[in-house]
């Protein structure tokens, strides 16, 4: 009589050799206590198999390590730059403590909405290595105003003055939104820009021989976005790697007032 046999485990290491199946615990037949009813196997069972051999699962785990190393500072910023709208990725290691990535982003429009960084977020999700933890933000943006005053080589009517002021205030807009994430502000380099671009300019500011402003106003961002009071700036503004420096978000960040020669 011959009778079926099943493994409780699967894998080779459930096959049996010849004649190791020799007890049962059927009994439901005549004279069961007596135990008359013999089992055995004639023949090895040997058809269990593994779903991997022991040198493919070694290779797999040698491959899991790499695996696990994948978040380069390479392939982060990679990832970040695919999501729509990221012009700018830069990566700081053990940026809010140990075992944590910083990347801060920039965009062309100049502002991050809170949906824009969960998407880069997700992304970056994918891409880290084991261990890390990886965030997306905004940089701290140094808020900036700005008083100038416009000396003119010829009196200008009303339309000639809105002109002028429609052309400054947009090339300003123009600079500020082309400024990289820790990149320094040169005014005096920005306003000699300016006034080498119209004949109508002779100088910006009142200090005599240079272009000046008449007062710069900075305002720094923490990391909740929260400003700090005013601090006033010279000629220049130096800034953190994680700063950016932007046109602040009022009606007219930018007064001017003009003045002929």
């Amino acid at each position: 009589v011959s009778f079926a046999v099943e493994a409780t485990q699967f894998g080779n290491f459930s096959n049996v050799a010849a004649l190791s199946l020799n007890k049962h615990n059927f009994t439901s037949y005549t004279q069961a206590s007596l135990l008359k009813l013999k089992v055995r196997n004639n023949y090895s069972i040997t058809n269990g198999r593994s779903v991997q051999s022991d040198a493919s699962y070694r290779s797999l785990i040698s491959k899991s390590f790499p695996a696990w190393a994948r978040g380069n500072d390479i392939s982060l910023k990679l990832a970040a730059q695919t999501i729509p709208g990221i012009k700018e990725v830069k990566l700081f290691k053990n940026y809010s403590g140990i075992g944590t990535v910083g990347i801060i982003l920039d965009t062309y429009e100049g502002s991050i909405s809170q949906t824009l960084i969960d998407a880069v977020k997700a992304k970056l999700d994918q891409f880290c290595s084991v261990g890390d933890i990886v965030s997306a933000y905004s940089p701290k943006y140094v808020g900036i105003t700005l008083q100038l005053t416009i000396k003119t080589t010829q009196q200008l009517n009303a339309a000639e003055k809105v002109k002028i002021s429609n052309f400054i205030t947009s090339y300003i807009k123009n600079y500020f939104s082309s400024t990289r994430i820790g990149q320094a502000i040169d005014f005096d380099s920005l306003f000699n820009q300016i006034t080498g671009l119209s004949n109508k300019i002779s100088q910006i500011g009142t200090t005599t021989g240079s272009n000046t402003a008449d007062l710069i106003n900075a305002y720094y961002s923490d990391v909740f976005g929260i400003y700090s009071p005013r601090e006033i700036i010279k000629s220049s503004l130096s800034l953190l790697e994680d700063q950016k420096a932007i046109l602040m978000e009022v009606e007219s960040p930018i007064t001017l007032r003009f003045q002929s020669v």
